[in-house]
């Protein structure tokens, strides 16, 4: 997982630097833009209450189940022995879902920039039928002109 993204840790479990270009530099279909599209539709958030009466029994809590999360990320699920319990590591995730914030939001730019350009263009089209949408119909008033003119000339007798 953590060479899709762009990142890593090395072998003493420090941060390595990311081995991809920054979001800014993304195109709109670049490969992390399609694996963040990937990820973030094969994440399942939910809701959660912890059992008990303790005081965190009383709230709602938000969060993804470990054993899915794992299928798709399996660098953010810990398993900590003896019991085999799994345990999200939502630090981890923040990152990762930043990273895909900035590539959704990347491509929200580039939209928007094509968007604005196309808006010109059909603005810089619509003036332009416009003036032959005058030439046509001066065009039609002189044809007009000419076939009365013509008309005229046809109806008098020689």
């Amino acid at each position: 997982a953590s060479a899709a993204l762009g990142g890593g840790r090395s072998a003493a479990g420090s941060a390595s630097q990311p081995e991809v270009a920054s979001p800014t530099e993304l195109r709109p279909q670049s490969a992390r833009a399609r694996a963040m599209d990937w990820l973030l539709r094969e994440l399942r958030p939910v809701s959660f209450t912890f059992k008990g009466d303790g005081p965190e029994a009383k709230f709602s809590r938000y969060g993804f189940v470990a054993q899915e999360l794992e299928k798709v990320l399996p660098d953010m699920v810990r398993t900590v022995q003896p019991r085999g319990e799994k345990h999200v590591a939502y630090q981890d995730m923040i990152a990762v879902l930043t990273l895909a914030s900035q590539v959704q939001q990347d491509r929200l730019i580039a939209h928007e920039k094509r968007s604005q350009e196309r808006s010109r263009k059909l603005q810089s089209q619509a003036g332009r039928l416009r003036k032959v949408q005058r030439t046509i119909s001066k065009l039609s008033t002189r044809m007009e002109r000419w076939e009365m003119v013509v008309g005229r000339r046809m109806a008098k007798p020689r």
